[in-house]
């Protein structure tokens, strides 16, 4: 599931960086079927969000979910999020400022009455004045991933413990999405659209993970033919003819059946987004995801592509090649120095909060003990 991340976060880039891309090497042309799924991305980061927190509380045999537990859960969901998110809204300022000193247009809007509603991470929800859009324009879904947490994930607790009839898990699954396509097909979200959207694909992973604990025939046939459920999914993005709504919504309605089938890691596919690369790409993904808006901007004023176009083939693809690297680089950067680091800190608070003084006074002790234990064994002839 981890590699399934990688993949997602690289249709959302591709559909992000395709005009940039095409405009030094034309045949990116091609992938503009592909490219034209970058928002579906989003929907299978959605999905699987449900599916995931579904597994680790429920399948974890927890027998309750009250006050406590949810003040835990949403602090450890803070502590996954925030740090990012508040890391490249700095980084963002401070080239907003200096763009604004050295005279240089920085692409995009940068409202500073809208700083508190990002900070807080309400920007997507009905009734913000500023709106989702503006500053780091990816962070909307984070927004939307935040409403989840705090209001749909304790409905889902207690939802999956109904006892329904095995069937009923995968028709509630699918409602859920298409009630979301149903609702994309109207006007009458305008303010809600991006709430809508989360809580229709959290609440269908949700319930797929039922489907994965009981529908054991569903699942098996999902795991058999896996290979054939992704074969069909890039099929599906890859060849479609662009602007019909078909082959679009048959493509949403594989995910849960891609995911059903990875659940068995021995399958070919399932190793294949269990590889190295694509495990890396997975655990970067959403430090990829929040900086390469930033780092796109700074590419258009740093190595804007008109200022290429009309070189020759091999240089053109060298700034494409760099593009990837710096967007890795930067992706790398966050997630090794903000994101790991700070998610430990604000999760070993929590539990030395959680344990108490004398906890803390232990925890103190242990510290010392590995610093002389570090230090023993730096001068030891070992």
């Amino acid at each position: 599931m981890t590699g399934v991340r990688g993949f997602a976060v690289a249709i959302v880039v591709l559909g992000h960086y395709q005009g940039m891309w095409i405009t030094l090497l034309p045949i990116v042309r091609l992938l503009n079927p592909l490219a034209s799924y970058g928002r579906q991305g989003v929907d299978l980061f959605f999905i699987l969000s449900g599916f995931i927190l579904s597994y680790v509380y429920k399948g974890a045999g927890r027998n309750s979910f009250g006050i406590s537990e949810y003040g835990r859960f949403v602090w450890l969901r803070f502590a996954r999020i925030w740090p990012n998110h508040v890391a490249t809204l700095i980084v963002l300022a401070l080239l907003v400022l200096v763009a604004k000193c050295l005279g240089t247009p920085l692409s995009g809007e940068y409202p500073f009455a809208g700083l508190p509603f990002r900070l807080t991470l309400i920007q997507a929800w009905p009734f913000i004045p500023e709106g989702p859009w503006g500053w780091n324009y990816p962070s909307w879904s984070i927004s939307a991933e935040w409403f989840a947490y705090l209001f749909l994930f304790p409905v889902v607790w207690h939802a999956l413990e109904l006892k329904l009839k095995r069937q009923w898990w995968f028709i509630l699954c699918y409602a859920f999405l298409a009630a979301w396509l149903f609702l994309l097909s109207t006007a009458r979200i305008e303010g809600f659209y991006m709430i809508a959207q989360v809580s229709c694909e959290f609440l269908a992973g949700a319930m797929l993970f039922n489907v994965y604990l009981s529908s054991a025939v569903i699942t098996r046939l999902c795991q058999r033919w896996v290979f054939i459920v992704l074969l069909a999914l890039l099929a599906g993005m890859c060849f479609r003819p662009l602007g019909t709504t078909l082959a679009s919504h048959a493509v949403f309605f594989m995910f849960p059946l891609l995911l059903l089938g990875l659940t068995a890691e021995a399958s070919m596919t399932a190793k294949f987004f269990a590889s190295r690369p694509m495990l890396w790409l997975g655990r970067i993904s959403y430090a990829l995801y929040m900086s390469h808006g930033i780092v796109q901007k700074v590419l258009k004023v740093v190595m804007p592509v008109e200022r290429y176009q009309n070189t020759s083939l091999a240089l053109r693809l060298i700034i494409v090649l760099v593009n990837i690297l710096i967007m890795l680089l930067a992706a790398a950067v966050l997630y090794y120095v903000v994101e790991v680091p700070a998610r430990n800190y604000l999760r070993n608070a929590a539990l030395l909060s959680k344990r108490g003084p004398r906890a803390r006074q232990r925890q103190c002790g242990v510290d010392e003990n590995s610093r002389l234990v570090q230090k023993g064994s730096t001068s030891s002839p070992r």
